[in-house]
């Protein structure tokens, strides 16, 4: 485990080195946070990876590239492509694998096949499998949990009293701390590395020790009751979803201070949260329970020095993805502990808090859910 110096030292470096690559994968770097995932899948020759030899960890993966995976992982060569040639002449196992959109001759038509035949999945009620569509986690939790056999009785016997239907398809994944925590949501589509980690933990779910040391979500972690509205903002590279039920976000200029307090001073702040205080940062006003900073990337040193030298800081999350870095941690320094989270991009740092939010359920989980519906967007004329 990286010691919180070498993590800053490592932060200092972002995007301005290139960092060490995967023994398999050059787009992987060894401290990819699902890097041994990835390795477990390579080296159990469940994927091959792209012709330019990368992963592409972030990119969705389609239901075709992921029942690939999930069969290969589960049956054998000789099961998978011994599947059509099987089914010749048995009409009736013929009509169930059918699907108006599929040609059996492609490259994943053995595995769907074996898919269908082993209950695995199955297509849309239109008669269609929809192959080069995105997986999103609820469809993705059902697949796994039917695949790896993890399905809890009791649970599904109740299932068709329940609206929802994919909730237990992900509480099952919850028993197996399988949800990756960079998991946004039920309708979200899943990244190639987050299908790697969900796969790695199901098929080494033995490895109780090991496994249980990786933070896992869970379905109230991603249960959003209330409906979201989108926050997009092109001039400073991001967009992110806050509750509907709230108030405004109020933009505030700021700028660097200039009164030789060596903390840097953001460039700009959002706030967000219940209250409608238009609150500038000091002074008698009560502010918003959230707010997102931003930096310019030239002031980067001079918050990692700040960020190491300050007491009460405890890392929660180390989380590399191909175009930025985030680190999450828990602050007590100003006589509350707080939540926080940094994001390290090639133009910009930002920085996500969550006041005083630590003990208290509902805003720590209203963090998580604002910190996993930011994503950078690129300016556009």
């Amino acid at each position: 485990m990286r010691t919180l110096s070498t993590t800053l030292a490592l932060l200092g470096g972002l995007l301005l080195s290139v960092s060490p690559a995967h023994a398999r994968f050059w787009d992987v770097p060894d401290d990819h946070m699902y890097g041994e995932a990835i390795d477990y899948l390579m080296s159990e020759g469940i994927v091959r990876g792209y012709p330019d030899r990368s992963f592409r960890a972030d990119l969705p993966v389609s239901r075709a590239e992921f029942t690939k995976i999930v069969v290969g992982s589960l049956f054998s060569p000789l099961v998978i492509e011994s599947c059509v040639e099987n089914l010749s002449g048995n009409k009736e196992a013929l009509d169930v694998i059918r699907f108006e959109d599929v040609s059996y001759l492609d490259w994943y038509g053995p595995y769907l096949c074996t898919a269908i035949l082993a209950e695995i999945l199955s297509g849309y009620p239109d008669g269609t499998f929809k192959p080069e569509d995105g997986v999103n986690f609820a469809e993705a939790a059902k697949i796994l949990a039917n695949a790896y056999g993890i399905l809890n009785p009791e649970r599904h016997n109740i299932r068709t009293q329940q609206e929802i239907w994919y909730k237990p398809y992900v509480e099952d994944l919850q028993d197996f701390n399988a949800i990756p925590p960079t998991i946004r949501g039920f309708e979200y589509p899943i990244t190639r590395g987050e299908m790697a980690e969900m796969i790695f933990r199901l098929a080494n779910a033995h490895i109780g020790q090991t496994l249980n040391s990786r933070r896992t979500l869970t379905y109230p972690d991603l249960a959003e009751t209330i409906p979201r509205t989108p926050y997009i903002s092109k001039d400073y590279g991001f967009a992110l979803s806050y509750p509907k039920n709230w108030h405004a976000p109020y933009f505030q200029k700021r700028g660097i201070a200039q009164d030789g307090v060596p903390v840097v001073r953001s460039d700009w702040r959002i706030y967000f949260g219940y209250t409608d205080e238009q609150c500038l940062g000091h002074g008698d006003c009560q502010e918003r329970n959230f707010y997102l900073d931003g930096y310019s990337r030239m002031n980067l040193d001079q918050l990692i020095t700040d960020f190491y030298n300050e007491s009460g800081i405890t890392v929660l999350e180390d989380i590399l993805e191909d175009t930025f870095w985030t680190l999450v941690y828990e602050d007590a320094s100003q006589g509350c502990s707080s939540k926080r989270a940094l994001v390290i991009a090639s133009k910009y740092v930002y920085r996500l808090t969550g006041l005083c939010v630590t003990n208290n359920a509902t805003e720590s989980i209203q963090f998580d859910q604002l910190l996993r519906s930011f994503s950078l967007i690129e300016k556009t004329r």
